[in-house]
């Protein structure tokens, strides 16, 4: 188990360095433990969100959406491109960034409200508008990178990629969820 767990913080150390694009999917190791290791550490993360608005079944549905649409895209480029045997890094690489990139956007929304008061006041909604948009480009960002590096293919394909997949999981998510 501590074999294992050593693997997984190996990961966590990848994720970080991906989201700062300075490491790809494939230094990854290809087991499944780090994914176990990671969705138990992101349903964490998403269980620290729950509160009046947020259940804690609505957050299970959120992740179960994101985590389907994710293996889902990644599954069908890498059956698309002849290169299923990637499926498991690349899984893990876009289960980690989200990980990282969810952290990061909770500490940052926290400190907006410790710095400019309680949700509703106008500096801080802008405030809070800009920061969710850049948060959201750096994990589209770093979302392209590792599709691009997963699939073999350029940065606009990915881009798009990326992109489609935060429409879709937009729409599920406003449709399903809400």
């Amino acid at each position: 188990m501590t074999y294992h767990f050593k693997l997984w913080l190996i990961s966590l150390k990848h994720y970080v360095l991906m989201c700062f694009f300075r490491s790809g999917p494939d230094s990854l190791p290809a087991g499944i433990h780090s994914i176990l290791f990671s969705l138990f550490a992101y349903c964490l993360i998403g269980f620290s969100l729950v509160d009046e608005r947020h259940s804690y079944a609505s957050i299970i549905q959120q992740i179960a959406i994101e985590l389907s649409l994710l293996a889902g895209f990644i599954y069908i480029g890498l059956k698309w491109k002849n290169l299923l045997f990637r499926l498991t890094q690349s899984f893990s690489a876009l289960l980690g960034i989200n990980m990282v990139v969810s952290i990061v956007g909770i500490l940052v929304y926290h400190a907006l409200i410790d710095e400019y008061g309680s949700v509703g006041e106008g500096e801080l909604d802008r405030n809070v508008l800009n920061a969710e948009l850049l948060i959201v480009f750096w994990n589209l960002s770093v979302m392209s990178m590792v599709l691009k590096q997963s699939l073999n293919i350029n940065t606009l394909l990915a881009a798009m990629i990326s992109f489609i997949y935060f429409i879709v999981y937009q729409f599920l998510i406003v449709w399903l969820v809400l």
